[in-house]
């Protein structure tokens, strides 16, 4: 091996229970770090490869079964069979400026000949906070509250006064976190004879947060068919679907942490029925965490699919050539409605937002490869060409206000609407050629030169064009 190259198979992974795609590499390839974008269920991770690369972009490029540009987050850990990370430069030369941060190559199950194999797997279990802080008590709380105020000169309010302020009222950390049921369910089916053979599976999540009224869901279908035309074409074509749901908003965690113990977590008496803290009557502005969970109601709706399609073709004894395009779409909706409520030091009237967006991407890729055995030496050679024609997207971001109750909750019939946000436009074009050259001898040494010329949108007007060559030597 003349380069940088991690690999991790199905007997790496192991039986364990994951929800995504990254917990499957998590400390079992050098120089790979997974990152969550978020604690929440459901949060999309990113591989991180050697660190940083770019400056704007830390993403690496997402290989699906030999075509560019998927998203890792759209297939399921069950479907996948092995991941490649390429590391450094040589590895990742033939894939050119896209490959500057890193390339995951994720080959995915395809169906085997025999007669039909239907296999399940699953679990359900419980998540839950395994240590929460240790917080001072109202009284302990109240003294803190003089001293600063001693320190800045402040006057006490008067409330603060009262040995009402001395009971202790509420754990908010026990109000906001629980123990979350979770359940995943996989199903796949496959089979197929000498011509042809087929995979399909079905997948379901159902994952609530660890804190109160937040649910997440998703929901997957993968399709995969090869068939044989005769003895030297193959066709093949595979389809990845998602669709997922997201109800309810988290509560804040630092909110809790500030809200002091001697407050309860309802008052009838004010808007919305939830307690709140003042500046002037607490000297403390923190928000009621539980207000945003019981007083809202958000849904983020999305669905996206890949299709991939690709011929293969044997035109002589080691010479070989595959085309294959992808199509990527992608629809997403956001709701999100809040009730008329005080917290803190405002008061909030009703409101809705809703953002609708949608985009695609396609790609275009064809590959011709040369292999050839001489005695003690081997040749591989392949040269190609990738286009991708600038998928477009849009997006449109609206708000209602002004809602005489909570029954009409639709923007169109809001006293108040407007559009505040939204945009278009076209993603990156790109038209490459690109070409690899392996010779090994005595199956010991092997040289590489790799080589990619790339012309894209978001190079400069006066540089269109890049190029990116490679040779190594083991």
């Amino acid at each position: 091996m003349a380069s940088s190259v991690g690999v991790a198979s199905r007997k790496d992974f192991g039986e364990v229970n994951v929800s995504n795609v990254g917990q499957l590499v998590q400390g079992k390839i050098a120089g790979v770090q997974v990152i969550n974008q978020s604690g929440l269920p459901g949060a999309s991770v990113r591989i991180a490869v050697r660190g940083a690369g770019t400056f704007t972009n830390m993403n690496p490029l997402y290989v699906i079964d030999g075509i560019q540009g998927g998203d890792i987050n759209s297939v399921s850990p069950y479907d996948i069979e092995e991941i490649t990370v390429l590391k450094d430069a040589s590895a990742v030369a033939i894939y050119g400026s896209s490959g500057a941060n890193g390339v995951v190559i994720i080959t995915t199950k395809r169906g085997k000949t025999g007669k039909l194999r239907i296999s399940y797997e699953g679990y359900t279990g419980v998540a839950a906070p395994w240590r929460k802080l240790d917080m001072l008590n109202a009284q302990q709380y109240i003294e803190l509250v003089k001293d600063i105020a001693a320190v800045q000169g402040s006057a006490l309010p008067e409330k603060l006064k009262t040995p009402d302020v001395l009971v202790d009222r509420t754990n908010w950390q026990n109000e906001i976190f629980r123990s979350a049921p979770l359940s995943e369910h996989f199903l796949n089916m496959n089979g197929g004879t000498d011509k042809s053979t087929y995979s399909v599976s079905l997948g379901y999540t159902n994952q609530d947060g660890i804190m109160i009224g937040y649910n997440f869901q998703r929901y997957t279908f993968r399709t995969a068919l090869e068939q044989k035309v005769g003895s030297r074409i193959k066709l093949g074509q595979t389809l990845n679907m998602r669709h997922t749901l997201i109800n309810g908003q988290p509560p804040s965690f630092i909110d809790a942490l500030r809200m002091p113990p001697y407050a309860p977590t309802r008052d009838p008496e004010d808007l919305g029925g939830f307690s709140k803290v003042t500046t002037i009557q607490d000297l403390n502005d923190a928000f009621n965490p539980l207000t945003g969970v019981f007083l809202r109601e958000r849904k983020d709706r999305s669905f996206s699919s890949l299709l991939q399609m690709y011929g293969e073709i044997d035109i002589l004894e080691g010479l070989h050539f595959r085309t294959q395009g992808a199509l990527q779409i992608g629809v997403e909706h956001s709701y999100n409605y809040t009730q008329a409520n005080q917290n803190g030091n405002l008061t909030n009237p009703r409101s809705l937002t809703e953002r609708y967006s949608w985009g695609y991407n396609p790609i275009i890729e064809n590959i011709l490869t040369y292999d050839k055995r001489l005695g003690q030496h081997k040749i591989t050679a392949l040269i190609g060409n990738t286009y991708a024609s600038g998928g477009r997207f849009r997006n449109v971001e609206l708000e209602g206000a002004g809602f005489p109750n909570d029954e009409l909750r639709h923007i169109a019939i809001a006293p108040e609407n407007r559009v505040v946000g939204g945009g278009s436009g076209v993603n990156t074009t790109r038209l490459s050629y690109f070409t690899r050259l392996n010779y090994m001898y005595k199956d010991r040494y092997i040289f590489t030169f790799s080589g990619r010329r790339d012309g894209s949108s978001v190079f400069g007007p006066n540089n269109r064009i890049g190029y990116f060559p490679s040779f190594a030597a083991a």
